[in-house]
């Protein structure tokens, strides 16, 4: 797949259709492997880190799959950390109570493991000067996420 955007801005630009992406294929996994192949090695991240934001933030109400999501094994597994990490972060921010009444439904590791996530992307930001760095920091800060 040819990608026409300048590069200071094609990370922006891939994320964000990996987001749209979400909503086309959200119900076809292997569709979602076949348009991720077309990207270029060193853009399927970014890929999967839009399509694993709108993932999340249409996906709070399902914690427990969230979770195991997030869990799952493969050379991906930080983008989509990173992603539903952004979700959860902009989820509580616009509506504290109905992002705990969506959390207070899983089981006590996704809990927990989901509940700690905004307050590394909000750490993270509090310090950076610009959108990259605190995407950045962020995947950095979740190292410690199993």
């Amino acid at each position: 797949m040819q990608i026409a955007t300048p590069q200071p801005e094609r990370r922006w630009a891939i994320q964000g259709f990996g987001r749209a992406s979400f909503f086309v294929f959200m119900d076809d996994e292997r569709g979602s492997e076949r348009l991720a192949r077309e990207f270029p090695a060193d853009s399927r991240g970014d890929l999967e880190f839009g399509r694993s934001l709108a993932r999340g933030f249409t996906g709070v109400d399902r914690p427990d799959e969230l979770h195991d999501y997030i869990a799952a094994d493969g050379e991906l597994r930080v983008h989509r950390l990173l992603g539903v990490t952004w979700a959860l972060t902009a989820r509580r921010m616009n509506d504290p109570a109905y992002f705990d009444e969506c959390l207070a439904r899983a089981g006590s590791v996704a809990r927990r493991t989901l509940a700690a996530l905004p307050a590394i992307c909000e750490a993270a930001q509090s310090a950076a000067p610009d959108y990259a760095t605190w995407q950045a920091r962020t995947g950095s800060g979740l190292h410690c996420i199993q």
